[in-house]
């Protein structure tokens, strides 16, 4: 098999599940019940499923207005992005 296929099915699944975990979080928050911790939220996005959290904030409206976490947030999307152009340059 391929390593492109198996790299993507990791970043759909890892988006999937963080979207759904992004999801639950909220739906926890409007039942006032025990959170997703924000760490877990960010350790989601910065393994991988930085779509599907970028997704989740935006289209379900949720910690769009939680100003440290949008920071912390936005610092993974520009670590990630230097890695993405570094193994742009390695590989291509």
């Amino acid at each position: 098999m391929n390593i492109l296929y198996i790299v993507i099915a990791y970043l759909v699944c890892i988006n999937l599940i963080t979207f759904f975990v992004f999801y639950a979080d909220k739906e926890r928050a409007i039942l006032d019940r025990y959170r997703v911790p924000e760490f877990n939220l960010l350790t989601l996005s910065f393994i991988g499923g930085l779509i599907g959290s970028f997704f989740a904030i935006y289209a379900l409206k949720h910690k769009n207005r939680k100003v440290s976490f949008l920071l912390k947030f936005y610092v993974i999307v520009f670590i990630e992005l230097i890695i993405a152009i570094e193994l742009y340059r390695i590989f291509f």
